[in-house]
């Protein structure tokens, strides 16, 4: 085998090991990471390549090839393993966050968001940094390297968005900042997930002295985004906020010592998102006429679907109940029949375009059809949906830049 080269077997064992979820990297045995290491050393070609599209403003990097996703998440994996790092959990969180807010004590929130949270990471000093820990071996730090030397990514801020290396990155640089607000005596519940900070305190404290503290201990080149600070007192009914996809909000209370009654419904900015996609869809089924394909993309966002495996034993799954297990409401005012009261204006509205088109192109036959997806009855009863990788792909397509 040709020096630095990468042997077929290892490919085939990397390939097997490493399940592609959604974004996030599953399942990469650390010593396979070393192995991919030892052959990409001495004399390696290889170089990173990724593909690039602009998503909410910001660019967005994912590896070009097969080999590019298995060597980058190879040395994610060791930096993971080395570094002791621990992703986010957001279902854990958001069940925390659900537990405490039930419980009938003085409670602030203080709902916090970091500016450009990737850009703002400085690359030359994170590296620098890397390159003093005992644990971080010099192979990583030369993919890392490398794929930093990608063209694309060469003249870019800070840490480059989609890639899971990103990722482990910013919660190494991170850490110290997320120590120090844990520790703080006020401080009863800290969650960071990426940018998004949630901070749960006594209400004791000075409320500007407390954020002025916080924001002084972000690691140099980050700030909040003060169109995105939000402070609340958990103390009156009514009182909502939104976090990780979910909208909290205080119910009524028995007595004053009873449990807190905290309704969980999916956030204002999801269900503006999804209502979003139904029209994309719809848009795009004016260009093509593709019914089977309409059909298949309202069922993939009203329902549930098998994405990967964690392993033999295990399914992962995603969709709208799996990414919105903790919703409790479901009466008539919340977001599931909101999402069907919406679909159905779409399908027999007579107002918008988008509407006349979809009662003039689709017999009322086809148009039953897509109501029978319903939005509650896929998060109630779970309902599960199967795709091809090709077919998912192919619906997933219209909304890359949605």
């Amino acid at each position: 085998m040709r020096e630095g080269a990468i042997s077929l077997d290892l490919l085939r064992r990397l390939n097997r090991e490493h399940i592609i979820v959604a974004d996030e990297e599953v399942g990469l045995r650390p010593d396979l990471a070393d192995a991919a290491w030892a052959l990409l050393l001495a004399g390696s070609t290889w170089s990173f390549e990724v593909s690039s599209f602009r998503r909410r403003g910001f660019a967005v990097h994912v590896p070009r090839r097969r080999i590019d996703r298995l060597i980058e998440a190879a040395a994610n994996a060791s930096l993971v393993q080395r570094l002791g790092i621990k992703q986010a959990n957001r279902e854990q969180i958001v069940s925390n966050i659900h537990r405490l807010l039930r419980d009938p004590h003085s409670v602030r929130i203080y709902r916090l968001d970091i500016k450009s949270f990737y850009e703002s990471i400085e690359r030359q000093t994170l590296v620098a940094a890397l390159e003093s820990q005992w644990c971080v071996t010099r192979p990583s730090l030369d993919i890392l390297r490398r794929i930093f030397d990608e063209m694309s990514l060469k003249s870019e801020r800070g840490l480059p968005r989609g890639l899971s290396i990103s990722a482990t990155l910013a919660e190494q640089f991170m850490r110290r900042f997320d120590e120090s607000v844990r520790s703080r005596s006020e401080v009863f519940f800290y969650a960071r997930f990426v940018d998004d900070i949630l901070v749960l305190t006594t209400g004791n404290e000075h409320q500007k002295n407390f954020e002025h503290d916080i924001e002084l201990g972000l690691p140099a080149g980050l700030k909040f985004n003060p169109t995105k600070r939000n402070v609340l007192d958990w103390n009156t009914v009514g009182a909502s906020f939104e976090y990780l996809g979910y909208k909290f909000e205080r119910g009524p209370q028995k007595s004053v010592n009873d449990e807190i009654n905290v309704h969980v419904d999916m956030a204002t900015s999801k269900i503006r998102r999804t209502k979003t996609k139904l029209c994309v869809a719809l848009k795009d089924y004016a260009r093509t006429r593709d019914i089977s394909l309409l059909a298949d993309r309202i069922r993939f966002l009203s329902g549930n679907h098998v994405v990967g495996r964690k392993n033999k034993q295990q399914a992962l799954r995603a969709g709208i109940y799996y990414s919105y297990c903790r919703i409790n409401q479901h009466g008539e005012k919340s977001a599931l029949r909101d999402l069907d009261r919406f679909m159905r204006r779409l399908m027999f509205g007579k107002k918008a375009p988008i509407s006349r088109d979809a009662s003039t192109r689709l017999s009322a036959r086809e148009r039953r059809k897509i109501l029978r997806m319903s939005f509650f009855a896929g998060h109630h009863e779970r309902r599960m949906c199967r795709f091809s990788y090709a077919r998912l792909e192919n619906v997933a397509k219209c909304w890359q830049h949605v």
